[in-house]
């Protein structure tokens, strides 16, 4: 995840093909993760990066 998590700070949406329905997702203007996924999903709305623990990426 770490790739996407990057490519979203520099201001551009690139998830690598397990994330392709959050890519989607982001593309089409909203956003919304599967339940997998959903503390990032809450994070993102809220106005900040910061992915979930199962991806062992946090807020910079």
């Amino acid at each position: 995840m770490f790739a996407g998590y990057i490519a979203l700070c520099r201001g551009y949406i690139r998830f690598d093909t397990f994330h392709i329905a959050g890519y989607i997702a982001l593309c089409t203007g909203y956003i919304r993760f599967d339940t997998f996924h959903l503390a990032g999903y809450i994070t993102l709305c809220t106005g900040y990066m910061r992915d979930s623990v199962v991806h062992g990426i946090h807020n910079v």
